[in-house]
Order: structure tokens, then C-alpha cells, then sequence
């Protein structure tokens, strides 16, 4: 299948994005610092005086996620109980949920379908964490948030050569490998280049990029629990680019995860996502 782009074209999509708004610039920022020097009162600040984010800021603490059993009503308690990375999250979860408000007609997919996705697997990716890597499971909810966000980009191309990039599927190869035959760049390293543009940690980025790299012995812990997060929560976007959902069994097993664990974690998960995608929605 030959190239109809070139891999540079693409990525000066992602430099010609509109920057992200003061307010969750000075956000990102803000959360990025040590606990230690954080100024709580100042996030507070930021947070109140832009109504979205505020409003947002009170659904989120008082979700099921938290299983208060008092109604959090004020920002400042909820930025105390959220804490710094929790509220980087939130910032992220709702600039990516604002980006993809048109949806994604390329791949076939509604904003609340592509939504639904990232959160699930965000989750995915928190449950996993918190089980075998406890100390990074705000990390991995970062991961499992943003994982797809260069799909956002590459959807225009996907929409325009629909039926090359449906041909490409229908031969049984893997959705970035056909990205990669059309557009000479996937999703994968794309969301990168948009992840380094927002200046998030280097680390993210790299992650973002390998999550569907063969594994190896060097394959970061991370990238090994997104791929198994990813491959349990994809029915949506492999349903509608016609291909089965199935495990990754090879990084179910480079993880330490047997299928019948794999069944109980998604048993587990099921009960706890309604919550959890409907933070960006509108019930």
C-alpha cells in the first residue's frame, strides 16, 4: 500500500494545534511541581474562577470514585482531597474530552464513544496499578487517558482514504500498522509528539509512543500495563473497524496476569465504570 502523505506533513499538524488555554497551562504547571512546594491555594484559585473546571472539579470528588459519604461543595476541599495529580487528570480528561467534541468520523466513532474509551482505560490502567505497581497508579490513569490522543489528528487522513485504510484492515493488520502503510505515522508516535508539544513528563510521551511496539526485555513496566488495559477495554473502537477485541496475552503474561485473573479484573471493572466515563458527560 503506498504512502499519501509523509510522516513530516503530520506532525506539523500537531505545531500548528491551538495552544491550550491560560488556564490549564498554569495548571499543568502548577501540578507538575513537588508536594512539597505545591501551592494548593493558588490551584484552588485557578480552578474557581473558571466555571468548567470548577464544576467539574465537585462532580469528580464527589463521584462514586471517591465513596464520600459527605457532599464535597467547595473547591478548595476538593482540590485537598483530589490532590496534584488527580487534578492534572481532570485538566487533561477534559481537554481531550473538548478535543474530540466533534467526534472522530474517520474511524467511525462518536466524541462519546472515543471518551468513553480513554476513561475506561484509564481506569483500566488505575485498577491494574494499584494491584501490581501501587506507586505509580496515578501515572498509569494518566497513561490510560491519553494513550489515544493521536488518533485525533490522524482522523482527518483516516476520513479522506476511508476505503484504503478499511482495505488495510480487512487484511488483518493491526490499525497502526495500516496508519503507518498510509499516513508513514501511527497514532502512537503522533500522541507523543502531542503530549511533548503540552510539555507533559518526557517519560509520558515515550510510553505513549511504545504502546504498540513489540515487547521486549526493555519494554517499560508501564507501556506492559496499557497494552493489557487497552486490550480489555477496546470493543468499541474494534467493533467499528471491524475486527475481534481479544487480551493481549503476551503482555497479560510479561505482567504476571493469568486469563482467569484477567476475567475477574474485567468482571471488577465493569462494575466500576459507569461512574468513572460519565465524569466528562453531561449526566
Amino acid at each position: 500500500m503506498a504512502p499519501v502523505t509523509d510522516a513530516e506533513s503530520v506532525i506539523a499538524h500537531v505545531e500548528s494545534l491551538p495552544p491550550l488555554p491560560a488556564a490549564t497551562q498554569r495548571l499543568l504547571v502548577l501540578t507538575s511541581l513537588p508536594p512539597d512546594r505545591a501551592d494548593m491555594a493558588e490551584i484552588s484559585k485557578v480552578i474557581t474562577h473558571e466555571p468548567a473546571l470548577a464544576a467539574l472539579a465537585l462532580k469528580w470528588v464527589n463521584s462514586p470514585l471517591y465513596g464520600l459519604r459527605v457532599e464535597v461543595r467547595n473547591v478548595r476541599q476538593a482540590v485537598a482531597l483530589m490532590g496534584l495529580r488527580t487534578i492534572r487528570n481532570m485538566v487533561l480528561g477534559m481537554e481531550v474530552n473538548n478535543m474530540t467534541s466533534a467526534g472522530l468520523h474517520g474511524y467511525g466513532m462518536s466524541a462519546a464513544v472515543f471518551s468513553q474509551h480513554a476513561m475506561a482505560t484509564a481506569t483500566a490502567c488505575q485498577r491494574l496499578a494499584e494491584r501490581y505497581m501501587p506507586a505509580l497508579h496515578d501515572e498509569a490513569f494518566t497513561l490510560g487517558l491519553l494513550h489515544d490522543i493521536g488518533m485525533l489528528l490522524l482522523d482527518p487522513l483516516v476520513k479522506e482514504y476511508r476505503d484504503q485504510f478499511m482495505e488495510g484492515l480487512r487484511t488483518g493488520q493491526p490499525q497502526e500498522a495500516v496508519e503507518r502503510d498510509l499516513f508513514t505515522i501511527d497514532h502512537c508516535a503522533l500522541g507523543a509528539r502531542v503530549l511533548e508539544s503540552w510539555n507533559l513528563p518526557g517519560e509520558t510521551a515515550e510510553y505513549i509512543a511504545l504502546h504498540h511496539s513489540p515487547l521486549s526485555e526493555e519494554t517499560p513496566a508501564l507501556v506492559i500495563l496499557l497494552r493489557v488495559a487497552d486490550s480489555i477495554t477496546e470493543a468499541p473502537f474494534a467493533e467499528r473497524l471491524g475486527h475481534s477485541p481479544t487480551p493481549d496475552r503476551d503482555a497479560c503474561a510479561a505482567l504476571g496476569i493469568s486469563f482467569e485473573e484477567l476475567q475477574s479484573l474485567q468482571a471488577h471493572l465493569e462494575a466500576s465504570l459507569e461512574g468513572a466515563v460519565s465524569l466528562f458527560s453531561g449526566r
